[in-house]
């Protein structure tokens, strides 16, 4: 579960009691099951283009196609204008990058 400005443990505990309730009134699954609801993997790469926008100042590690190579950047999310993103880095400074180079891009923890 995702939004543009975050989940909570109560949000994600409320649709799971929704979700879990529909599929027993629903007789969906037969035997029992163990059903679960949670935010975003820290460690999952972003999928969507606005997922970047809820994380503008963080830093990623980036894989990137460029020149019809593949490479790898740690660089901050600067910000971000429909397709375009703006990375810096502190050797290669400010950059924009179109959302269909970007590979992968998964933040970079502070610690």
């Amino acid at each position: 579960m995702d939004t543009d400005a975050g989940i909570t443990i109560d949000q994600c505990t409320e649709l799971s009691r929704i979700i879990g309730e529909a599929l027993d009134r629903q007789n969906v699954v037969q035997d029992s099951y163990v059903l679960e609801v949670s935010s975003p993997d820290l460690t999952k790469p972003l999928k969507l283009i606005r997922q970047y926008r809820k994380n503008v100042g963080r830093q990623f590690r980036l894989r990137v196609r460029k020149n019809g190579e593949v490479i790898g950047i740690k660089a901050k999310l600067e910000g971000w204008d429909k397709e375009i993103l703006t990375f810096s880095t502190n050797s290669e400074g400010t950059f924009k990058i179109a959302f269909n180079e970007i590979m992968e891009a998964i933040e970079e923890l502070p610690w």
